[in-house]
């Protein structure tokens, strides 16, 4: 990883202004929380990480002169013009995730920038028109934030397996003001900071600064989180566990509180609102998650462009909530979309691409599709190569083929599968986890067709107390489940 200046390496004993996005985590919490678990997750690896200080988004870089070597009335003409330019603008909020392995190291995607691009325009054409056209020959390319910087070759395939485990995997970045820094770069260290920036420009409104904010360069113990920061861990803690039910209240009120907050209709409010679509999905409540997952694609398609990777994966969920009513046909057409746009715009890899295929897979694998189980087959290899084993779409893959191959009655095969399935969910999600409760009755199933009924006798007891036991279990896995006690041990 080599730091540029233009179009050549950056000499480390050289300071060049630059216009950044500076990170606030402090007042970013559910950022913060990403950075800090991806960091963790990634720690072994020959990785520089970028510290908290540091995060910055590059919107400009003053090419041709040394920071020293500007004169102070041209620091003045672009500070008084960037005030002016950027006045007209509103703060920005963008949604930041995935976090990608490169070969230079770890970056993150941003989405819904838009807003954030016009920012990036209006302040390259004052750096023009202040120092000249050649002052704005940095490419800063597709914006990002940088995560970490490679200090040594690794397998990043592994790399983004464990960037992958930590969910969810995206955060909301609010953006009310860019600064002037004079920054230097340290090849050696894969590191580049800057003094106190040299001023602060406030995006529109955002000029009459909120009581207690900080100023650029101030030091400060992060604030407490807000309660609905805490709600919303606790919602998304509760949906991991399986405790639906919970999720559905706690993500009811976080809702009632976002729905009223400066975030009300944004790419994070989205997100939550999709999240809770899941959770209505998982309780059987289908036409309900089908209602919030299309405001969810209505609202990322305004806000983040048709291809966005966020679109890609609301068109997939909100194939698969129709899919469960029967709606096939329409349910197909949403999957086949899903997966023609990320075909267009993402790489095979991304977990948006993945994730349409997953619920196209499962539209084919629903409607007994010819070429269903090849289809699955590939997916679920290709999932575990990229995810990991034990990613929540690996192994759901893996129960899809096992529902393929029983629908074929190769039922040896499901059995085997299922029993492999069923140690890795045990694993991951835990013994009483709803889906693991409902794989294991389902195995208990195939063994009663291959005669192994003491074996499926004593799996379907386990599961029928199972669910007594649980009052939270969803009303139609706890039917599923109770019906396949019935036909092994009744008939």
């Amino acid at each position: 990883m080599i730091f540029m200046h233009g179009t050549k390496e950056w000499p480390d004993d050289l300071k060049l202004l630059h216009i950044y996005a500076l990170v606030d985590l402090g007042r970013n919490p559910r950022l913060a929380r990403l950075v800090a678990a991806q960091r963790a997750a990634t720690k072994e690896f020959p990785l520089a990480f970028v510290e908290d200080r540091w995060l910055h988004i590059t919107l400009a870089q003053i090419v041709g002169q040394s920071a020293e070597s500007l004169s102070a009335e041209h620091r003045d003409a672009l500070l008084s013009e960037l005030a002016q330019q950027l006045r007209e603008v509103d703060p920005v909020t963008v949604m930041v995730g995935s976090c990608e392995s490169y070969r230079t190291g770890t970056i993150y995607d941003l989405s819904a920038t838009e807003a954030l691009v016009e920012v990036g325009r209006r302040v390259r054409t004052v750096v023009e028109e202040v120092f000249g056209p050649e002052a704005g020959a940095y490419d800063t390319g597709v914006l990002h934030l940088t995560h970490a910087y490679a200090t040594d070759e690794a397998d990043s395939d592994q790399v983004q397996r464990r960037l992958r485990r930590v969910e969810p995997g995206h955060a909301p970045l609010r953006i009310e003001a860019v600064h002037v820094v004079n920054v230097r770069a340290d090849n050696q260290l894969k590191t580049i900071t800057w003094d106190e920036p040299l001023a602060r420009i406030p995006l529109g409104a955002a000029g009459q600064e909120p009581e207690g904010s900080l100023r650029a360069g101030q030091t400060a113990s992060p604030p407490g989180r807000e309660p609905v920061e805490d709600l919303l861990q606790a919602a998304e803690l509760a949906f991991r566990q399986g405790a639906f039910e919970r999720a559905d209240d706690l993500y009811t009120a976080v809702l009632a509180e976002v729905a009223t907050g400066r975030s009300a209709g944004d790419l994070w409010h989205l997100q939550i609102v999709r999240d809770h679509a899941l959770v209505a999905y998982n309780l059987g409540r289908w036409a309900e998650g089908e209602a919030m997952l299309r405001r969810v694609l209505k609202g990322r398609e305004k806000l983040a462009g048709r291809d966005a990777p966020a679109v890609i994966d609301a068109l997939a969920r909100l194939a698969e909530a129709i899919g469960e009513q029967e709606r096939w046909v329409e349910a197909g057409a949403l999957a086949r979309e899903a997966v023609r746009r990320a075909d267009l715009a993402l790489p095979d890899d991304h977990e948006s691409a993945l994730g349409a295929r997953l619920a196209l897979a499962w539209v084919l694998a629903s409607t007994g599709a010819p070429d269903a189980e090849p289809v699955v087959r590939r997916l679920a290899e290709n999932l575990a190569a990229v995810h990991g084993p034990d990613h929540r779409d690996a192994l759901a893959a893996r129960h899809l083929m096992v529902e393929v191959l029983r629908d074929r009655q190769r039922f040896q095969e499901a059995a085997d599968l299922a029993q492999e399935l069923l140690v890795m969910r045990e694993a991951t999600r835990g013994a009483e986890h709803p889906h693991t409760l409902l794989l294991r009755a389902e195995l208990a199933l195939l063994l009663h067709r291959i005669g192994r009924t003491p074996e499926a006798t004593v799996l379907a007891e386990q599961s029928l107390a199972a669910i007594e036991r649980s009052q939270a279990l969803p009303a139609h896995h706890a039917r599923t489940i109770r019906n396949i006690h019935h036909e092994i041990t009744i008939g």
